[in-house]
């Protein structure tokens, strides 16, 4: 087997059963277990996650709204990175290959970065 597609099996099956993971942990009693935050208990302002476990739940669920009302930042990064996978899913069975602008770069890291820090002001203030 080419070493490209044993690459791409591992990954996707990392990502297959994250998701699982994700899926069985946030539909069990085991969510009840995550703790609260500390920085809201004890400051009372909104930490960059806050919000985080709600977005990764409602997604899960389908509640795409309530998800991006719950945390936008991680919203757009998930489908973000949801947007990336299939890309790259299609990219390594093609020989010309698509979208690869998509692909994470350093300067998207601090766009990103950057969005994050203003929506954490804007979010507190």
């Amino acid at each position: 087997m080419n070493k490209k597609y044993k690459k791409f099996i591992l990954i996707e099956s990392a990502v297959i059963l994250g998701i699982i993971f994700l899926w069985i942990f946030i539909n069990s009693k085991l969510i009840l277990l995550v703790p609260k935050c500390t920085i809201r208990e004890y400051l009372g302002i909104l930490c960059p996650g806050c919000g985080g476990t709600t977005c990764v739940s409602n997604i899960l669920r389908g509640n795409f709204i309530e998800a991006a009302k719950a945390n936008i930042i991680i919203f757009i990064a998930i489908i973000y990175f949801i947007i990336l996978n299939i890309v790259y899913i299609i990219n390594t069975f093609k020989k010309k290959q698509i979208l690869k602008f998509i692909y994470l770069k350093e300067k998207y890291v601090y766009v990103w970065l950057g969005m994050y820090l203003i929506f954490e002001i804007m979010r507190n203030i």
